[in-house]
C-alpha cells in the first residue's frame, strides 16, 4: 500500500490565448495503490486504513485521497466504496492481458449535452482524422524529445532516430486517412523503440514492444507504466463526463476506451519511458526483480513494483509548464488540461486539436 499526495501550485492564468485550463484545485489526484497482495481497506473515523493478516500497513485521512488504484488482490469493504463515492473520488480495479479494468464512479453525472456533442463528432470522419494526425504527430515529437535528451550524453551526441522520426511527423500531419496515419505510427514507434534500445544498459535485452504478456524485463516494466498512466487518464476522462470509448486515432471496439488511449499517447514517452530508463540504469535491479513464467510472461516482483510505482508518482508530480499556456503544475495537471482542451474542441470552442509537445 502506497499514497501519493502532492501539492502542485496552480498560477493565474495568462491573458490572451492558449489552452483553457479547469479551475480544480491542487493537489490532484492523489493515489492510494494497493499493490501488496491480500491487502484489505476499510475506513475509521474518516482514516482508510490498509491492512493484511491484521496488521496495519497504512493509514491515510480519507480527505487526501482523490482515487484508489489496486493492482493485485485483496479486498475492499462497501463503507470505504460509499465514502469515496460521497467525496467524489474514484476506486480503481487494474487490468491484465486477460481482464478488463474496472472503476467506480458515482450514478450522478449528468452531462447529457457534452456526450452529444461528442457523439457527433465521432461520426465526423474529417474531424476525426485531423484530432488523430495532431496525436500522433504530438506522440513523435515527444519520443523524438526523449531519445535527443538522452542520446546527447553518448558519442556523438545524436540520436540516430532523430531524422528519420522528424519526417514521420510530418507525414503524420499529412496522412490521407486514418490506416496511412496508423502506418506512421506504426512505424515511428518501431524506429523509436530501436533507438530507445540503444539506451538501456547491454545486460537488458529488448528485442522491441511485445505486449501481452510481455517476453522481457523491459516490456514488463513498459507495459506496467504504460498501464499506470492508462488508469490515471481514464479517471481523468471519466469525471469529466466523458464516454471514454469514444476516441479518434483508436478504432471503437467494445472493451477498449479508445479516447483515453488516443490521449495517453503524448505521454507515454515523457513519463514512462523516461522512468523506464533511469531504473534499468540503476546497478539495484537485476534479473532476480523479475518472474517469468510460461503463460503469465514477465513479471515484476513485489518490491520492484513498489519502487517503480513511487517512481512513477514521482515522475507525475514533477514540475512541468504547458506549451500551450495556463498554469504551471505537475504531468497530472498537464494531462487534466489537455482533457479540459478536448472538450473545447468537442464543443467548438477550439478550432481544433493542440497535443501536449514539451519543449
Amino acid at each position: 500500500a502506497r499514497h501519493a499526495g502532492h501539492g502542485a501550485r496552480a498560477r493565474p492564468r495568462p491573458p490572451g490565448g492558449g489552452v483553457r485550463h479547469d479551475d480544480a484545485p491542487p493537489p490532484l489526484l492523489r493515489t492510494l495503490y494497493l499493490a501488496e497482495p491480500g491487502t484489505y481497506l476499510r475506513i475509521d473515523g474518516g482514516r482508510l486504513l490498509a491492512l493484511k493478516n491484521g496488521d496495519e500497513l497504512l493509514s491515510v485521512p480519507l480527505e487526501k485521497v482523490d482515487q484508489v488504484l489496486a493492482s493485485d488482490e485483496g479486498a475492499v469493504s462497501f463503507a470505504v466504496l460509499r465514502a469515496l463515492l460521497a467525496r467524489g473520488a474514484t476506486f480503481m480495479l487494474q487490468g491484465t492481458a486477460s481482464e478488463p479494468p474496472g472503476l467506480l464512479l458515482s450514478a450522478a453525472d449528468s452531462r447529457v449535452d457534452l456526450r452529444r456533442s461528442q457523439y457527433r463528432r465521432s461520426e465526423d470522419a474529417a474531424f476525426c482524422l485531423a484530432a488523430a494526425r495532431a496525436i500522433v504527430a504530438g506522440k513523435i515529437a515527444n519520443g523524438r524529445l526523449l531519445l535527443r535528451r538522452h542520446y546527447r550524453f553518448r558519442a556523438g551526441g545524436e540520436s540516430p532516430a532523430d531524422e528519420a522520426l522528424h519526417e514521420m511527423q510530418a507525414h503524420a500531419l499529412r496522412a490521407a486517412d486514418l490506416d496511412a496515419l496508423r502506418g506512421v505510427e506504426g512505424a515511428a514507434a518501431r524506429a523509436y523503440f530501436a533507438a530507445f534500445a540503444g539506451l538501456l544498459p547491454a545486460r537488458w535485452s529488448f528485442p522491441g514492444r511485445c505486449r501481452q504478456p510481455p517476453g522481457d524485463p523491459v516490456n514488463a516494466l513498459l507495459s506496467y507504466g504504460y498501464a499506470v498512466l492508462f488508469h490515471n487518464l481514464l479517471t481523468l476522462v471519466a469525471e469529466r463526463g466523458l464516454d471514454p470509448y469514444l476516441g479518434s486515432l483508436h478504432a471503437a471496439h467494445n472493451g477498449h476506451p479508445a479516447l483515453v488511449s488516443d490521449l495517453m499517447e503524448e505521454f507515454r514517452a515523457l513519463v514512462v519511458d523516461t522512468v523506464v530508463l533511469r531504473l534499468l540504469g540503476s546497478d539495484d535491479i537485476g534479473d532476480g526483480d523479475f518472474v517469468i513464467g510460461a503463460d503469465t510472461g514477465c513479471r515484476i516482483g513485489l518490491p520492484l513494483r513498489k519502487a517503480f510505482i513511487a517512481a512513477l508518482e514521482a515522475k507525475l508530480q514533477s514540475a512541468v509548464g504547458h506549451p500551450l499556456g495556463g498554469p504551471d503544475g505537475d504531468y497530472r495537471r498537464a494531462m487534466r488540461a489537455q482533457v479540459a482542451h478536448w472538450i473545447e474542441v468537442l464543443r467548438g470552442e477550439a478550432p481544433a486539436y493542440r497535443p501536449f509537445m514539451a519543449r
